[in-house]
């Protein structure tokens, strides 16, 4: 399993780079981003969550934040795109010559083949050589088609840097080769000796790449890429002003839209999508949403409205493919005025919307412009079948436009288009008829049998054409036809023709228009590039200063901004407030757009906090982190800890450290007590008898008898507690005692024997709770009954009635010296055992004198008062 830090398991579930603005971009179940990229369906992350495996994404999780990688190709993808995708680590041709070896000179190529694939180099990369005298080739299967030479100064002219415009760079546009955009071969061949290349760099490179685009800084580079193979590898382009990124477009099957809509397997599978032909040849396609809905075509339920309403309330909203917005509308009460009617022609699959004021098709339909066909022409044919009359010009035809009245104005994205030869295209132009304005752009023929006329992406004019551009805002137009010599002397093409061509993006517009022989032929609706015209349109003849005042009249609703059409031709404009969506001409006027939601206006990283407000959002980054949050901005960094924190940190570190430590350390300290006072014990124990006593008990030679510990002497007097000591004389003055002096003396045994003659003479146990509490320590009654002369009280009756009164006296005198509480003051067992051996021996003997040691021993004592004649009570 990988092991990945906090951040990344973020990133791995955290929304990204915006494709699509609607909700639903994968297939239920799958994964729809990878890091901070969204992949989009047909594209995803395994094979059952892609179209095919061709689609198939294998998302990396070891890195921060994840990449994606194109599985078919092992490339890493930085954008999807409806139509195209973008790579890193494009394809490259390297080669490092070995000055020693000689080998400079050979030859090093690269063939990439997409064929069979659903990729093809898209027309906006260019091959790019990075070297000095080299030069690359470009063929395609069976011929040279192109290429470039790099060539360097000296390296230290330079200041190290190689660029494309001046030193160690150059570049061959793809598209200019016109090939076969699934194949591209390459070679890089050095063109110089063994002598210069000791004098420049051994290394040179050879890669596709996008072009440089108008917003962009040119390509440059290190010169020291070229010292040798490591350099290159190891800085993995970061010194340069930008990596190469390859785009490929992409498609969906093998079939035209025509075809694939009947198949199975067609991959437009939202009600809002349409069927797009591929541009280069007449296989696949690609699907999109229709005008007005945005978001993933190729899922049910992918295409979303951009706005909850766009037509007024039971109007139709859209007329085949084309969406209807208001302030245009189809039916009575639908649009603004009868300038936006819209008819929706259904006899045609799919159904076609024309504008009533112009009678023409509507192409595109959006907030500020209109497109439409439009097939009137200016054309002059000479008639050449007479040789005896000579060329004539039987016919000619003049183009006029006027939106003099109308709400529209042509736009300047429109260019007057010419073809033919040695012809002169006059366009009149002008708010008014008659102007004085004119534009104008000549034919002129170079070679002669041509069918066509090609445009190129930059270019105004061609071998038998040209184009000029039309000034924005204009109202009237007149383009006609004025031959450049006064007879016509080239007779192979007799006829020319102007018409208007509505041009979205110049820089890409490339295409051809046939030359005609006679009127017949003028059929432009089968061109494959139709004559189109771009319309501004607008709302009435003020600006917003002025149309504001008549409220109502001024059709800008609540949310939204009026933005004048033009500072001089007057009319104006509604547009939704930034931070809202919607159709401004409607009420209640344009939505809030939930900014956090939406992946195309989004832009706080990965991890930050998105929260929208009001028209608006903001990003904040959460604790612990810096920076304002967003994609292009600081982002959000890890805030590094102050040295007030650090200091704080160490300071309770320390302390903490400092109370371990002390609690250890007074934790082995009462260990080490505990041990020492175990030992301690243990030695008494056995200093004390302690091993003798478990012996006799384990052999139950003392009967039933229990050797407490300390610890459950402890637990069961409650600590020692003087509350549960049982009497003064018993038992427990013995362990007091003992406590005290954390030791046993013979004195002590002598105590516990004088309780066992108490015990005899009484014939009770040493504890009794069924009696009153003075009575219950045995011990201790004992003693007073002795101290009060009422001994009797407490001696067995059986004693008192069978017992000599005199040895039953002097045992009760002995108890009562054995049961002294104090310890010194106690006879020894050996005393005790020589009294007790006397007693034995008196009753023996009867009155005989025994000579021993021990009797002797006895009579030495202090002698007892043995006058036991009269009451018990006259005895003490």
């Amino acid at each position: 399993m990988i092991n990945m830090n906090p951040l990344q398991l973020i990133s791995v579930f955290l929304l990204f780079s915006p494709l699509f603005s609607a909700a639903l971009h994968a297939k239920p179940g799958c994964l729809d981003r990878c890091g901070d990229l969204l992949i989009p369906y047909p594209f995803g992350v395994g094979q059952k969550c892609s179209l095919n495996p061709y689609f198939n994404i294998k998302c990396d999780t070891s890195t921060y934040p994840p990449r994606a990688y194109l599985s078919v190709m092992k490339k890493e993808v930085i954008e999807f795109n409806q139509t195209y995708i973008r790579l890193k680590n494009p394809y490259m041709i390297s080669a490092c010559y070995d000055l020693s070896a000689g080998s400079t000179g050979n030859q090093h190529g690269m063939s990439v083949n997409l064929s069979g694939t659903p990729y093809m180099f898209s027309y906006v990369n260019v091959v790019t050589a990075i070297g000095c005298d080299d030069m690359v080739v470009l063929s395609n299967r069976s011929s040279i088609l192109g290429g470039c030479s790099a060539f360097c100064v000296d390296k230290n002219v330079t200041n190290g840097v190689g660029n494309c415009r001046f030193n160690g760079c150059c570049q061959q546009d793809i598209r200019d080769l016109r090939t076969d955009p699934s194949l591209v071969k390459a070679e890089l061949i050095d063109l110089s000796g063994k002598a210069l290349r000791k004098k420049l760099f051994p290394c040179s490179y050879a890669f596709i790449q996008e072009r440089t685009f108008l917003n962009e800084s040119e390509f440059s580079y290190p010169l020291n890429y070229l010292d040798n193979s490591t350099v290159l590898v190891n800085d993995n382009w970061a010194s340069a002003t930008r990596p190469p990124i390859v785009r490929l477009e992409w498609i969906v099957g093998t079939e035209n839209c025509s075809r694939a809509k009947s198949s199975t397997t067609y991959a437009c599978r939202d009600d809002k999508s349409v069927c797009v032909d591929n541009y280069s040849s007449d296989t696949g396609y690609t699907c999109s949403c229709v005008q007005g809905y945005d978001g993933n075509p190729y899922l049910p339920g992918g295409c979303q409205t951009i706005s909850s309403s766009i037509v007024k309330v039971g109007c139709l909203d859209q007329c085949g493919e084309v969406l209807i917005p208001f302030p245009f509308g189809m039916g009575p009460n639908c649009y603004l005025e009868p300038s936006f009617e819209v008819v929706c022609n259904t006899a045609t699959n799919p159904a076609k919307p024309f504008l009533r004021l112009l009678n023409t098709e509507i192409i595109e339909l959006n907030s500020s412009k209109i497109v439409v066909n439009y097939m009137n022409i200016a054309s002059t044919c000479y008639n050449m079948s007479d040789s005896r009359v000579g060329i004539t010009k039987p016919e000619e035809r003049r183009l006029t436009i006027d939106l003099l009245k109308t709400p529209y104005r042509l736009s300047d994205d429109n260019w007057i288009n010419a073809i033919g030869c040695d012809f002169m295209a006059v366009g009149i132009i002008g708010e008014e008829k008659r102007s004085s304005i004119r534009s104008s752009c000549a034919a002129i023929c170079y070679m002669q049998g041509n069918s066509m006329c090609h445009y190129g992406p930059v270019s105004f004019g061609g071998d038998g054409c040209c184009r000029v551009p039309i000034p924005r805002g204009t109202t009237y137009l007149e383009a006609n036809l004025t031959e450049l010599s006064e007879r016509r002397t080239n007779t192979d093409i007799p006829c020319s023709y102007s018409f208007i061509q509505y041009i979205k993006e110049v820089d890409s517009y490339s295409t051809g228009f046939s030359f005609m022989k006679n009127s017949s032929e003028f059929r432009l609706d089968e061109l494959s590039e139709k004559p189109s015209m771009g319309l501004d349109w607008r709302i009435g003849v003020d600006n917003c200063k002025d149309a504001v005042k008549d409220q109502a009249k001024f059709v800008c609703q609540d949310n939204s901004d009026c933005v004048d059409f033009d500072a001089t031709l007057g009319g104006y404009l509604c547009n939704c407030s930034k931070g809202y969506k919607g159709n401004p001409y409607l009420n209640p006027g344009c939505q809030d757009i939930d900014e956090c939601a939406d992946n195309t206006t989004n832009t706080c990283v990965s991890n930050s906090i998105c929260e929208n407000d009001v028209g608006t959002f903001h990003c904040s980054c959460p604790i612990g982190y810096i920076g304002d949050g967003k994609k292009d901005g600081t982002g959000c960094i890890q805030k590094p800890p102050s040295k007030t924190k650090m200091i704080i940190f160490i300071g309770v570190g320390s302390g903490l450290g400092f109370v371990l430590i002390f609690l250890v350390v007074y934790g082995l300290y009462k260990l080490l007590q505990k041990r020492k006072n175990e030992m301690v014990k243990e030695k008494f124990f056995k200093q004390n008898g302690g091993i003798l006593l478990q012996q006799q008990a384990n052999e139950c030679t003392l009967g039933k008898t229990k050797v407490f510990s300390a610890k459950e002497l402890e637990v069961a007097t409650d600590d020692f507690n003087e509350s549960r000591i049982i009497g003064q004389g018993g038992q427990g003055v013995v362990y007091k005692e003992y406590f005290q002096s954390s030791q046993f003396t013979e004195k002590s045994d002598v105590y516990s024997f004088g309780v066992v003659l108490v015990e005899l003479l009484s014939g009770q146990r040493p504890i009794s709770f069924d009696k009153p509490e003075e009575e219950r320590g045995l011990a201790t009654w004992f003693l007073t009954c002795m101290e009060g002369k009422c001994v009797e009280k407490i001696l067995d009756p059986q004693i008192l009635g069978q017992g000599e009164k005199k040895q039953v006296i002097l045992v009760t005198k002995l108890a009562q010296r054995c049961l002294n509480l104090k310890g010194r003051m106690r006879p020894t067992m050996k005393e005790v055992a020589t009294e007790l051996e006397s007693f034995r021996i008196s009753r023996m003997s009867s009155g005989a004198k025994v000579e021993s040691d021990d009797v002797r021993y006895f009579e030495d004592m202090p002698t007892m008062n043995l006058d036991i004649e009269g009451p018990w009570e006259n005895i003490y």
